[in-house]
């Protein structure tokens, strides 16, 4: 890729049945699964996310994302 072309980013995502159909992840509050969810739908095509970003935006709780990187 030239430096001017811009690198196109997906516009779908997917997320693991396997993962999110889990007792694990079933268990958490319904808010940490939903930051979850949003985390998922705003990172680049590597998984890259800022997570600031994401909690302001959706006005997600700190403790939320304490959850998920716990789990």
């Amino acid at each position: 890729m030239g430096c001017w072309e811009v690198k196109k980013i997906a516009e779908r995502r997917m997320f693991a049945k396997k993962v999110i159909s889990s007792a694990r992840f079933l268990r958490m509050p319904a808010t940490a699964r939903l930051l979850y969810y949003d985390l998922g739908m705003y990172a680049d095509d590597d998984g890259i996310v800022e997570a600031f970003t994401v909690l302001q935006m959706t006005h997600a709780a700190l403790d939320d994302l304490h959850i998920l990187a716990a789990r």
